[in-house]
């Protein structure tokens, strides 16, 4: 298996490679989330499979660790299991240990309503609670 900075194609420096790291885990995170949606809605990879015109061997792929989906793929996912994805960008912080971690924005999208945010970053499961209106 390819390390984590040949998957990148960055240089094996200590703080890029725990960088890397951190953006791996947000993808990661992302992918077992909808793996979740999809069982909290009680459907099989078969059934989600038709839902989107693909094969079971097609989700399964797409939910195994290591995958690198694209992102018209991950959006066709998220319709037929009835989930919004939204996305932010952020800069990396250094932290006191010398790591560094990505820093959450306090301003999450305002066109939508969002209750009960729940996420991991640096390992830590981490939780928000905001509603719009």
């Amino acid at each position: 298996m390819a390390s984590i900075d040949e998957m990148l194609g960055v240089d094996p420096d200590p703080e890029l490679t725990h960088k890397a790291e951190l953006l791996l885990d947000s993808d990661e995170e992302l992918l077992a989330s909808l793996v979740d949606k999809r069982v909290e809605r009680g459907l099989s990879q078969k059934q989600l499979g038709k839902r989107i015109g693909v094969t079971q061997a097609t989700i399964s792929d797409f939910e195994r660790a290591g995958g690198d989906p694209r992102m018209s793929t991950i959006r066709r996912y998220a319709l037929a299991v009835d989930t919004h994805i939204f996305h932010f960008i952020t800069d990396f912080k250094p932290i006191p240990n010398g790591k560094v971690t990505a820093v959450i924005p306090a301003r999450l999208p305002t066109n939508q309503q969002v209750e009960n945010v729940t996420w991991k970053a640096a390992g830590r499961q981490l939780r928000a609670v905001r509603v719009n209106g």
